[in-house]
């Protein structure tokens, strides 16, 4: 008889991932994915139960790095944003400017090969 396709699994009982500590802060904003100092990539999100808006999941996008976040609104107060990290970064944080703050922080100048113009 030949088998294709099988693969087995031997499960270990008694024997279960370990799992990294986890830190949860809880801001007021009427933005959900604050600024922190590293790069995250999205790679999920799901419904939560008794709660209108959805939890997402992000990775440090650094290669050596297997932090972990996700960020959800309270399901009392829709003004809280609940961000919870799991794991210990590796590396340190990114030097990341938002777009939306680019034009506020450097008024109307655009930046082009490392110089500052103004329009």
């Amino acid at each position: 008889m030949v088998i294709i396709g099988f693969r087995s699994k031997i499960k270990k009982t008694n024997q279960k991932k370990k799992r990294e500590p986890r830190f949860a802060f809880i801001t007021k904003s009427e933005f959900d994915h604050l600024e922190d100092g590293y790069r995250w990539r999205k790679y999920g999100q799901k419904a939560v139960k008794n709660n209108s808006y959805p939890r997402s999941y992000y990775r440090c996008t650094n290669a050596s790095c297997n932090v972990k976040k996700h960020v959800e609104r309270s399901f009392n107060d829709s003004s809280i944003v609940v961000t919870t990290y799991e794991g210990k970064h590796t590396h340190f944080p990114s030097p990341v400017i938002a777009r939306t703050n680019l034009n506020t922080h450097f008024g109307s100048s655009i930046m082009h090969g490392g110089n500052y113009l103004s329009q």
